[in-house]
């Protein structure tokens, strides 16, 4: 019996382990994506099978076992397809796995219904880490209850239906706490993950991702033009307004940027201090200039709000660079974006200069 209990127990727990964790990070999988309410419903409907086999026999040919727990975590990880799935895949398997009697077939098709009603009340209010222990306690002592009258009624075998009912919930309980662990373990790797490629203070993509970016589109050799942009005597705007002030600015400008790299399906990065990536694709860079004037107008006629000292208006200038014409790679790329940045700094009148020109002098 004890044996048995720790087969249980262990099968439950490691499956529930290995069904789930592939799907941590499953919305950068799309097929795992596309297919998870059945792939998780035949595992732990094969889980729910190793279980069934696994099953006690109490009196009567009464065979009692955790079917209740991998079908309620088929609900809670992959929804009511997914539980309907395991549920009918332990149900009907159990019909060849057990001799037929009318006691097997009552057991048995009171289990189907369960998992009928758990699936239609699942559509109308989705399982979640709340509620997913209310369907278990209302599914557990419906299940024990039909049991135990049978039990009863035959006068054996009562003692170990409530064993096994115990057994049930501290099991749930456990692999729920474990489950649950997991995932919050790997949502703080994620979140880890995340704060190493933003700018904490714009969210916007930092130096590693903007490298990153970068380099992955030399490797597709896509034509693309970089747009360095650099707030104008920034200093003195901390200077004069304090450095809360600097932020607002950082953060409101990093809003209008962003906004113009969704409407134009460009690439926007915060560099260190007051400076911005935008990385404009299958652009020519005569048009990239032209988009640098509308960045700079734009940004110009922009009101920035100061929380200490109201209104403040900044000005910026733009180097640019595109691949292939201003570097086979990333550094000279860069090299070359830099030095049209220092011109672009010079040049008061326009604020803004390609690397272009650079041969030109």
């Amino acid at each position: 019996m004890l044996l048995t209990i720790l087969y249980n127990f262990c099968i439950l727990s490691t499956i529930s382990i290995l069904i789930y964790w592939p799907f941590l990070n499953h919305q950068e999988k799309p097929i795992i994506n596309r297919y998870q309410p059945y792939i998780i419903g035949f595992n732990f409907g094969v889980a729910g099978l190793l279980l069934t086999i696994l099953s006690s026999q109490v009196a009567f040919g009464i065979m009692i076992n955790s079917r209740i727990i991998p079908l309620l975590l088929s609900g809670l990880l992959g929804g009511p397809i997914a539980l309907a799935i395991s549920g009918l895949i332990m149900g009907i398997a159990r019909f060849f796995l057990v001799e037929f009697t009318p006691l097997m077939l009552f057991i048995n098709g009171n289990f189907i219904l369960v998992v009928l009603l758990l699936f239609f009340f699942g559509r109308k209010y989705r399982y979640n880490d709340k509620n997913i222990f209310y369907y278990f306690w209302i599914s557990i002592i419906e299940m024990s209850s039909v049991i135990l009258s049978l039990v009863f009624y035959h006068g054996a075998g009562f003692p170990l239906v409530l064993f096994y009912t115990t057994f049930t919930i501290i099991s749930f309980y456990s692999i729920y706490f474990i489950i649950n662990r997991i995932k919050e373990t790997n949502q703080k790797i994620n979140e880890t993950k995340y704060l190493s490629k933003i700018d904490y203070l714009t969210q916007l993509p930092n130096n590693t991702s903007i490298e990153k970016y970068i380099v992955h589109a030399l490797v597709k050799e896509t034509n693309f033009t970089i747009l360095l942009l650099h707030i104008n005597d920034f200093k003195t705007i901390l200077s004069t307004n304090g450095y809360q002030s600097g932020d607002v600015v950082i953060k409101q400008l990093a809003q209008i940027l962003q906004d113009y790299a969704n409407n134009n399906d460009a690439f926007v990065g915060k560099l260190s201090g007051e400076e911005f990536i935008i990385i404009l694709k299958n652009v020519a860079p005569a048009i990239a200039v032209t988009e640098a004037h509308v960045i700079n107008k734009e940004i110009t006629q922009q009101p920035f709000e100061s929380p200490q000292h109201g209104t403040v208006h900044i000005t910026t200038s733009i180097g640019l660079a595109s691949f292939p014409d201003n570097g086979a790679d990333y550094y000279s790329l860069i090299k070359n974006l830099n030095a049209a940045q220092l011109h672009a700094k010079s040049n008061f009148k326009t604020s803004y200069f390609h690397a272009n020109n650079l041969m030109k002098k």
